[in-house]
């Protein structure tokens, strides 16, 4: 609790503070839906980022002067901007866009909560991605004020900057019944009308009636219809400016103390586009075509081939992947990424310095690896007799060996040792029994001595035409016919 009343003690201070920062000669706008952000104070509205943000040099805005002179009749005057070139028509009637019966839009609506509101602003989502300033956009605030908020959220003080102005003035919608705010869209365009306003505080001057449409690929169209007066003569009221043009701007959060919770959040203005209200007559048109910034880059080739294209010194900063000039709307996360004037002027990406670092060590590890390598053989070589020469001479060795060999050697052997392997082993010579008796063979007609064999051991009789053998045996008569030719197997 005691933190709580802190916190609330705090808040207080810094809302009384701000009323005397010069925040109230800016009209207060409300939203028709609650939109308070909750730990966020909005503090300050800075409208010139040269003199209140430290370091940013300048170089990146022009002063252009504009073409005062009265338009007559189909006067066409071309301003640059730096970031739009601004066309005048001051027979502009086809830019003017129907959203009555007939329309060529497909949704067309009357906002009725605006049309019968004060300093007033709703949230109304695009059909498509609107760059502004180069940025994309898919949400805006239509103000009963004649003028679109592109904001990121809502505050009260939307007509400060980050606006789209056709005609911003004092109008109050709720002074006439037959007044009304209303937008058409379809896939490439979205059209605003303020349609039969009266100046708050100048109700006798009449009504106005005017239009601003967002083209997808950036264009920007004012139409007027019906413009009752010199608008330069319409000021006043509520403290709220007539302004026709462009605005964009960047916030800064810091915390509101050390360690609070609470967000002071300042608004920078960084570019003004203010066009020539004297140029703001019925029927009259302007037309405002972007140019090149260096947001529109998303990688640092393409961010720094282009500067001597365009007219800023774009920089690539690598650490949070981004194209700027140092004054967009991503303002604050330069400046905390530390974008230095060096990092702006080249293709500066820490996570690649940090690649090509570890491929470096790798690289030198590897060297220093294979460097060794070749001293342990140089060593070897030189010193055989060591434990290492040896086994050097050894794998040496071997390699002549596998080397000198013939292939053809190692297949013959391996098909005789296969063979010699799977040879089979003959049977053994037959041998007739000691005992049995011998086959008399009977002797044939001229031919020669037949020798032949008893069963007796060392016993051998050669018959023919001599006899020659040892000691004839006795016969022996074994009732088998000698004439006989017959045997047993």
């Amino acid at each position: 609790m005691a933190q709580l009343s802190i916190n609330i003690t705090i808040l207080s201070l810094f809302l009384l503070l701000h009323l005397c920062e010069g925040l109230d000669d800016q009209p207060g706008y409300k939203s028709l839906v609650s939109s308070w952000r909750k730990n966020t104070l909005l503090a300050d509205v800075q409208l010139d980022a040269g003199e209140n943000v430290p370091n940013v040099p300048m170089r990146y805005r022009r002063d252009v002067q504009s073409n005062d002179s009265q338009p007559a009749d189909t006067v066409t005057i071309e301003d640059d901007h730096d970031y739009y070139i601004s066309t005048f028509y001051s027979e502009g009637r086809d830019y003017y866009q129907n959203l009555g019966s007939g329309s060529s839009y497909s949704v067309v609506d009357v906002h009725e909560a605006l049309s019968e509101s004060h300093l007033t602003a709703g949230e109304v989502r695009l059909p498509f991605q609107f760059p502004f300033y180069g940025h994309n956009i898919t949400k805006i605030y239509i103000a009963t004020g004649g003028f679109i908020s592109l904001s990121t959220f809502f505050h009260q003080y939307l007509s400060a900057t980050q606006y789209i102005a056709p005609l911003m003035g004092n109008f109050d919608p709720s002074q006439n019944t037959t007044s009304r705010i209303k937008y058409g869209y379809n896939d490439t365009a979205f059209t605003v009308e303020w349609d039969d306003l009266h100046v708050q505080h100048l109700t006798s001057v009449g009504r106005f009636t005017f239009q601003t449409t967002l083209v997808s690929d950036g264009r920007i169209l004012f139409a007027y219809k019906e413009i009752p007066e010199d608008v330069n003569k319409i000021g006043g009221g509520n403290g709220h400016k007539v302004t026709v043009g462009l605005s964009d701007g960047y916030y800064i959060d810091e915390p509101l103390y050390p360690g609070s919770n609470l967000i002071r959040r300042t608004i920078y203005h960084y570019h003004n586009i203010q066009l020539n209200k004297t140029f703001v007559i019925n029927d009259a048109a302007f037309v405002l075509e972007p140019l090149q910034t260096c947001n529109l880059y998303t990688n640092c080739s393409g961010c720094l081939s282009v500067r001597e294209e365009i007219r800023f010194d774009c920089g690539w900063c690598g650490k949070i992947k981004r194209c700027s000039s140092g004054l967009d709307r991503h303002r604050q996360d330069w400046i905390e990424a530390e974008c230095s004037e060096k990092a702006q002027g080249e293709c500066y990406d820490p996570e690649h310095v940090i690649d090509k670092t570890v491929i470096i060590i790798l690289i030198v590890v590897v060297m220093v690896i294979a460097l060794c390598l070749i001293g342990c053989l140089v060593y070897s070589y030189k010193n055989p007799s060591s434990r290492s020469g040896q086994q050097l001479v050894q794998i040496q060795q071997r390699v002549r060996h596998l080397v000198r060999r013939n292939p053809r050697d190692n297949y013959e052997e391996s098909i005789v040792g296969n063979m010699q392997e799977s040879k089979p082993t003959p049977p053994p010579a037959y041998s007739p029994p000691q005992d049995s008796p011998s086959i008399p063979t009977p002797p044939m007609s001229g031919a020669p001595s037949i020798i032949t064999t008893t069963g007796a051991p060392g016993a051998t009789t050669l018959a023919g035409n001599g006899d020659v053998g040892g000691q004839e045996e006795p016969a022996v008569d074994t009732g088998v016919d000698p004439h006989a030719q017959t045997a047993e197997c």
